[in-house]
């Protein structure tokens, strides 16, 4: 029935054999329900191109998301049609759309936009130079966007110095890769902004963070398993100043809940003490 929809004899044939290929792939039920998904993508190869293209043009056409939505037909042209995946090309296409997101986040035509336009063809020229990688040039793109946003949604105004503090407040990790977006707007806009950060002021608004985050799980309440996944990472960073990813090395079996009022364990050879959010605290960190 789907093969009549393909004009063309050498599509209609494609079909028939990949719909073969489909059934040994992932037997009669599976590819009976799912062999119809794939016609509109026959169907646009044929419209496009009278028949099967090499996979350049496929990756130029549909890009490397939508290809990797018909995985299926993309393996099947790959075994039987000897249609060969260019990786490079596909992830530098992946990168691309990536970048045009983050570019699209920002208003059109306006003063913020065109900053942002500005420093993409500034890292441009360095990826054409060889000096650069898309995947770095994204990565640039990325926090100058967040900044721009943050200065101002409507893309009107660009950032000022209490802007680029405010954003490092909350993002101080940061600071390198927001540099030379911040080099680029002092240059061209004689923004005379410095990057700098107040390790004071992003200590207690770290803080303050993991204290909305406790208050936040306490209220919702928690299983034992909702206590050690959840609660216990965001109290050791709280109460002992500890990377979240201590939990990783703490086995479930290690942890044990005194008098339904503290999280007991012993980690590196120190003995700790979590409060949970069920009962009075008893046990603080000094």
């Amino acid at each position: 029935m789907d093969q009549s929809a393909l004009s063309m004899r050498i599509m209609s044939d494609a079909f028939g054999e990949f719909g073969t290929w489909l059934l040994a792939r992932v037997g009669a039920r599976k590819a009976a329900i799912t062999i119809h998904r794939y016609l509109p993508f026959f169907m646009e190869m044929e419209r496009e191109w009278q028949g099967i293209p090499t996979y350049s043009c496929l990756l130029w056409h549909f890009g490397a998301e939508r290809l990797r939505r018909v995985r299926l037909p993309m393996t099947w042209l790959s075994e039987a049609k000897g249609l060969v995946p260019d990786v490079v090309a596909r992830e530098e296409n992946s990168e691309q759309l990536r970048i045009d997101a983050i570019v699209g986040s920002v208003l059109s035509a306006t003063p913020a936009a065109q900053a942002l336009n500005t420093y993409k063809q500034a890292l441009a020229v360095k990826v054409a130079a060889g000096k650069a990688t898309l995947r770095s040039l994204r990565l640039a793109l990325r926090p100058a966007a967040s900044l721009l946003l943050a200065a101002d949604p409507k893309g009107q105004k660009l950032p000022n110095q209490a802007a680029l503090d405010r954003y490092l407040l909350h993002a101080p990790g940061q600071k390198a890769a927001i540099t030379g977006f911040v080099k680029m707007l002092n240059q061209c806009y004689n923004a005379g902004l410095v990057v700098r950060v107040n390790e004071k002021r992003v200590a207690v608004a770290r803080r303050r963070g993991l204290e909305a985050e406790l208050i936040a799980l306490a209220s919702g309440g928690m299983d034992e398993r909702g206590l050690r996944e959840k609660w216990l990472p965001v109290a050791l960073a709280y109460f002992y100043r500890l990377p979240r990813s201590v939990c990783k090395a703490i086995a479930p079996s290690q942890i044990a809940i005194v008098a339904g009022e503290c999280m007991a364990f012993t980690w590196n050879g120190e003995k700790y003490w979590i409060p949970v959010p069920s009962g009075k605290v008893v046990c603080r960190a000094t």
